[in-house]
């Protein structure tokens, strides 16, 4: 219905109900502090919204192509975005920081790994692939093959150390993110 919801999940009740997106929301994601959420859907624009009072944040550039995948990175300073085939990167301020391209088909998702240090972010798409990236030197670490659909959903462990897919081929499968395996 093209709204994102804010819930009080202890009383049940809604606390907010967002307008602005013009297509279906795909993707959504919360600051590391919770005072921010991400979104992101059909309509290709990113936004940012204050928590605590419902309220548009930011809107950022029109990506090429529907947003499925929306994440923070672990400092809350950065978000990135799967929209299309590529992956942007922008500053909570709206001020770009990169771009990366790899995939043959839409991104499904894109998690940033819990160990902050490691600068890693994973990307999964309908290209059957599931990528491990290089945030900071903006490069691909490398790719994990062995779904035979398109890969919907990742999850990274606490520890960063495993990352789990999900797939249309109706499997999930557990990776080791250092081996690929």
């Amino acid at each position: 219905d093209k709204t994102v919801r804010i819930w009080d999940v202890k009383a049940g009740t809604l606390k907010h109900l967002i307008e602005g997106h013009t297509g279906w929301v795909k993707a959504v994601a919360f600051s590391p502090d919770d005072k921010v959420l991400a979104s992101g859907g059909r309509d290709g624009v990113p936004r940012t919204w204050f928590v605590s009072q419902g309220r548009l944040r930011r809107a950022f550039e029109r990506q090429e192509g529907a947003i499925e995948g929306i994440s923070f990175s672990p400092n809350g300073e950065i978000i990135a975005v799967g929209g299309g085939k590529n992956i942007t990167f922008w500053g909570l301020d709206g001020v770009s920081k990169g771009r990366l391209t790899g995939h043959k088909h839409q991104i499904s998702s894109v998690p940033y790994s819990p160990r902050s240090l490691s600068h890693t972010l994973a990307s999964s798409s309908y290209d059957y692939t599931i990528r491990l990236w290089d945030v900071k030197k903006k490069k691909e670490r490398r790719q994990m093959l062995g779904h035979r659909g398109g890969v919907r959903a990742l999850a990274f462990a606490q520890d960063g150390e495993k990352i789990a897919s999900g797939s249309d081929d109706n499997t999930v499968r557990i990776w080791s993110v250092v081996s690929g395996m």
